[in-house]
């Protein structure tokens, strides 16, 4: 008769939960302290609290979260404290059980230890929810008693592959979470070098990496757009890391149990991975600790001192010694070996620098241009797809890599290809005036202004008022008439289609024009549009209805003006009183008050313009004094002279 061989051992299973059960008795209490008992209290005070649980069980309470990191780890340094010390280790496995039988077994306790308490207090909260009808879903607790499960476990199983390759309690500890930290930090430091070291390399990666470390347990939040691919990620981690643990278990030796690392290739991995850590930690922080100069020297020079003192720290752990400075053969391969990659990265051996996709093999483009904030108030990634806009934008990155800028306004352009693959870049663009024949040719497409002004692409009958804001003090405008609201529609829509590049350039926000309406689903919508003063059809429809006056700023608004070329915070009503630190421009005059209101600068550039003057304002009808701002290229002759 053939024998049967189970892969666990059920004295072994016995005998853990025997040790270690009270761990999974406090583990279940304090789950019940945490949910089912005050959702009980809440519903005897008739003061059920919602909010309260929806926190705990959407992962924003601390200390469950905190308990959630932390029992894992430690069920993994108890179950597997053996293999740590000699005599323990050599007794266990002498017994008549195989390692197989031996490893699931803890295996199998710590699941049970982990996940029981979870499924114990989750059934609770069914039934509480079943009997006294609270509004939460029952669905609601089963998607967190499955995501808490696979996190748990992830997390379980990587540590007890740690303790496996490792000889000590507490570099079981720290390598445990180390090594749960290691991933999203590796990813997003070599995403920083290679922003760096490669023109164009994209940032939009950064987003995804915390995806992968089981420690950023608020990926697994239900209103996390990425809670599957954490759950695919953690579910990955567990396939990989318990056949790879046991694998490993199996031929543990004895010999090694004292090494901090008890198998050679790891100790080589160890060793080279500390180094390459270092190297990245120390080059990021030398690009950010130094003034955020993220220049390729900058970050290779702290890079050579982290990988120094990453090497040489490695050794000393691994040979449990501080004199080891004479093996620095592998330090030198290593450094090699990253002069090489550079170097293959500046030359763009891989084309990635250069690669352009042609018209024909592009899908459609998303395209975000940080510099369209100045003449756009809704300025956004958005999809392109027609062939003029597809054109358009190859031609400005084809003239970007001409050129090569590296400061200046953020481009972000991403191509979907036709056959599924996706290029990314992303570029800083200065010498605005180098572009302005691509710019021209993007900002006065139809495509491009629909998909900023959604005013464009919404039925005139969908809207029922439009509010116009003054970029002052005076009080807002409400048109709602049919009549005058149809007009003043089609005429706005218009100025936008008409608008050409150069208008946008030398025009100026009078005013903020918000479309009040219902969408199609019924939803209210707001329409955002300027009033800009290169829109003269509409400015005349406003003033042959009244409304032009009670919008800007007019010349006899003003009492006086005072203009400087610095700010300094100080009583404003000493500036008129003549009494302020800096010498000011008065001005009286209203033809020259409304040379000034004409240099004004659009509201979208005031943050990013370095030339401008402080012009503060006076007015006749409030004692508050406000403050505007020229631009020193426009300003009045007047003023420069002065």
């Amino acid at each position: 008769m053939k024998s049967k061989t189970s892969f666990y051992s059920k004295t072994w299973l016995c005998n853990d939960l025997r040790a270690y059960g009270w761990f999974g008795i406090v583990y279940t209490i304090f789950f019940f302290c945490m949910m089912p008992l005050p959702t009980l209290l809440s519903y005897s005070n008739d003061n059920y609290n919602t909010n309260y649980i929806m926190k705990i069980f959407d992962f924003e309470n601390f200390f469950i979260n905190i308990v959630l990191l932390t029992l894992p780890v430690l069920v993994a340094i108890l179950l597997f404290r053996y293999l740590q010390v000699v005599r323990s280790y050599t007794i266990i496995h002498s017994y008549p059980y195989t390692r197989v039988q031996i490893f699931n077994s803890h295996i199998l306790v710590g699941l049970i230890l982990l996940l029981v308490p979870l499924l114990f207090n989750t059934v609770l909260m069914i039934i509480i929810n079943t009997i006294v009808g609270c509004p939460t879903n029952n669905m609601f607790y089963l998607s967190w008693f499955l995501k808490t499960s696979v996190l748990s476990s992830a997390i379980f199983i990587i540590s007890s592959f740690i303790g496996v390759i490792v000889g000590g309690s507490i570099w079981h500890l720290v390598f445990s979470y180390i090594f749960l930290l290691l991933p999203v930090g590796l990813i997003i430091m070599v995403l920083y070098f290679l922003n760096i070291v490669v023109y164009g390399f994209s940032d939009s990666y950064y987003s995804q990496a915390n995806y992968l470390c089981p420690l950023i347990i608020n990926n697994m939040s239900s209103f996390s757009v990425g809670v599957n691919m954490s759950i695919i990620a953690y579910i990955i981690y567990i396939i990989i890391f318990y056949p790879f643990a046991l694998y490993l278990y199996k031929r543990r030796n004895l010999e090694n149990v004292s090494s901090i690392i008890c198998f050679n290739i790891f100790k080589v991995i160890f060793k080279y991975g500390v180094t390459f850590c270092f190297m990245l930690g120390a080059g990021v922080v030398f690009c950010y600790w130094y003034r955020n100069d993220e220049s390729l020297i900058r970050f290779l020079t702290g890079g050579l001192v982290g990988a120094v003192i990453g090497y040489f720290l490695s050794e000393m752990l691994l040979q449990k010694q501080i004199n080891v400075f004479r093996k620095y053969k592998g330090l030198l391969i290593y450094s090699l070996v990253i002069i090489v990659v550079v170097m293959g990265f500046k030359l763009d051996l891989l084309g990635y620098e250069k690669r352009v996709p042609k018209a024909k093999d592009v899908e459609s483009i998303e395209f975000y241009c940080e510099y369209s904030h100045r003449f756009f108030w809704n300025s956004y990634y958005s999809e392109y797809d027609t062939e003029e806009m597809i054109n358009s934008i190859i031609a400005l990155h084809t003239e970007i890599i001409k050129e090569r800028p590296t400061e200046g306004n953020a481009i972000n352009i991403s191509y979907m290809l036709k056959d599924g693959n996706s290029i990314k870049r992303t570029y800083l663009i200065d010498g605005i005036e180098k572009y302005d024949q691509y710019y021209k040719s993007l900002f006065e497409s139809i495509e491009f202004k629909e998909n900023h002004y959604a005013l464009l692409t919404n039925d005139q009958e969908n809207i029922y008022n439009a509010n116009i804001y003054p970029d002052s003090l005076k009080e807002n405008i409400i048109i709602k008439d049919p009549q005058e609201l149809k007009e003043f529609i089609s005429i706005a829509k218009q100025e936008i289609i008409d608008e050409s590049y150069e208008d946008m350039k030398k025009s100026i926000n009078l005013a903020r024009i918000n479309f009040y309406g219902n969408s199609k689903e019924g939803h209210n919508i707001t329409l955002d549009v300027q009033l800009k003063s290169n829109y003269t059809k509409l400015i005349s429809w406003l003033k042959e209805k009244g409304y032009y006056d009670d919008i800007v700023i007019l010349p006899e608004d003003i009492s006086e003006m005072a203009i400087t070329t610095s700010y300094r915070y100080e009583d404003k009503e000493d500036i008129f009183n003549r009494t302020g630190e800096y010498n000011y421009i008065y001005i009286k005059d209203k033809g020259k008050i409304q040379q000034i209101l004409n240099s004004r600068v659009n509201i979208s550039e005031r943050y990013d313009d370095t030339k401008d003057m402080i012009v503060y304002i006076k007015y006749n009808s409030i004692d508050d004094i406000k403050t505007i701002r020229i631009s020193a290229e426009r300003a009045p002759e007047f003023i420069l002279k002065q």
